[in-house]
Parts: structure tokens; C-alpha cells; sequence
């Protein structure tokens, strides 16, 4: 009988997850003000990473990193 007890919760729980998991969203980004970025020239190359640097203002003398 716990067995059974056990097995009806554990597809319940799957049941749930997979209902929530239908209403979750993703962010959409709009736009980006790109400013303060300077991201590296093309042409580009398939699964070679590229950087962009975050500088801290429009002058672009000091960056606070890279993506």
C-alpha cells in the first residue's frame, strides 16, 4: 500500500512540474544601448567566442569587464 501511496505521489508531482514548467517565460531583450560597448569586428567563426568590452562610460578609456 505505501508502494502505491508513493508512485501515485511521485506522478502527481511530475504532473505538476510539467503544467508549471508550460508557463514559464523567457526575457525577450528589446534593445540594447551600445554606447559604452565595443564588440570585436567580423567575420565571425562558428563556436569561436568573441569579446565585448563593458567600458564605464562613453569615453571607453576603463572597462569593467567583458563578455
Amino acid at each position: 500500500m505505501e508502494m502505491k501511496k508513493n508512485l501515485f505521489s511521485k506522478i502527481g508531482l511530475s504532473l505538476a512540474m510539467l503544467a508549471v514548467g508550460g508557463m514559464a517565460q523567457a526575457g525577450v531583450i528589446t534593445g540594447w544601448d551600445m554606447s559604452n560597448v565595443t564588440v570585436t569586428p567580423g567575420p565571425y567563426t562558428e563556436y569561436v567566442t568573441y569579446p565585448s568590452y563593458l567600458f564605464t562610460d562613453t569615453a571607453k578609456t576603463e572597462y569593467h569587464g567583458v563578455i
